[in-house]
């Protein structure tokens, strides 16, 4: 399986990252992650955390009429990610590549991420946008 973590994109059509997740496998666990190192910094009402629920509950609203969903977790998705992936037996995990500079800087340190860095493999696709994959040895 693979699991397809969503970020700054939050569209299931023209999700390059996506499409090629579902490419790739036969089931693909979509899920994102309300990061806190970004949400503990911002006021309890900002609007950007609703705007970002709002697309999520949207995304999770389409994959359920599908037989599907999004599976939402809060927390530092460098922890997050990792316990998914041995909970859902995952094989490899597909995100769009960030262009902030947190979003960026924020994959690198992670210790898991440095282990299977020589495993992480970025695409260039249509419209010069870019996809990370982690391969993950099983």
């Amino acid at each position: 399986m693979i699991l397809f973590w969503f970020r700054r994109d939050l569209r299931e059509a023209d999700n390059a990252g996506f499409f090629h997740a579902l490419s790739d496998a036969n089931s693909v666990l979509p899920v994102f992650v309300f990061d806190e190192n970004i949400t503990n910094k911002l006021p309890k009402n900002d609007a950007r955390i609703g705007f970002i629920h709002k697309h999520v509950s949207k995304l999770d609203t389409t994959f359920r009429e599908k037989g599907s969903g999004v599976l939402v977790k809060k927390g530092n998705p460098l922890d997050c990610i990792p316990y998914l992936c041995t909970d859902y037996n995952i094989t490899a995990v597909y995100t769009n590549e960030a262009y902030e500079p947190y979003a960026r800087v924020s994959l690198h340190p992670s210790p898991w991420i440095r282990s299977r860095i020589s495993n992480t493999i970025c695409t260039r696709v249509r419209g010069g946008r870019s996809i990370m994959l982690i391969i993950i040895p099983t």
